[in-house]
């Protein structure tokens, strides 16, 4: 939900900078993205994504000449400060959800891949995979296989923290 509501807000935020409507951002540029969310070892989520302004068709047209990596970046900052999702009142307190004070944003460019290669879809798939296949790991341990019944934590080679966050989620 929280990403959802940041991916709202970042459309609206790049629309405004390059002085469109949101009616008429469609019709001019898209925003596309491709995320995970990445599990820490103290139990709390982070993303990692790649998010890219294309032409109205998406990747198969290239992206406005306003579409700058500075533009975005900045769109970026004001979308995740923006974004919060009302969360479960737990002993009299209401919580919420929100993006954290670290945003680190870095251009991404061909060279940060393979040297010169080309910056393909291939490329930016394989560093997202690399994220998404270690984040439940470290934080779960050696857990590797979907339980179907709770009591199997019981018998789980796994840290009590990793036991409670299952249980939890």
């Amino acid at each position: 939900m929280l990403w959802r509501r940041f991916s709202i807000y970042l459309r609206r935020e790049v629309a405004k900078r390059a002085g469109l409507t949101q009616r008429d951002f469609p019709n001019v540029a898209r925003v596309s993205f491709a995320k995970v969310a990445e599990y820490q070892k103290r139990g709390a989520v982070h993303f990692h994504a790649v998010i890219r302004i294309d032409g109205p068709e998406g990747g198969h047209s290239a992206p406005p000449n306003w579409a700058t990596a500075e533009l975005l970046t900045d769109a970026i900052g004001a979308a995740a400060a923006k974004a919060t999702v009302t969360g479960p009142v737990v002993d009299g307190r209401a919580h919420a959800f929100a993006f954290g004070r670290q945003l680190d944003i870095r251009p991404i460019r061909s060279a940060d891949f393979n040297g010169s290669s080309e910056l393909t879809e291939r490329a930016v798939a394989a560093c997202i995979a690399k994220y998404a296949t270690k984040g439940a790991e470290t934080a779960t341990g050696t857990l590797d296989r979907p339980i179907k019944f709770l009591d199997e934590l019981a018998y789980a080679r796994i840290t009590d923290h990793a036991r409670r966050m299952i249980r939890t989620a």
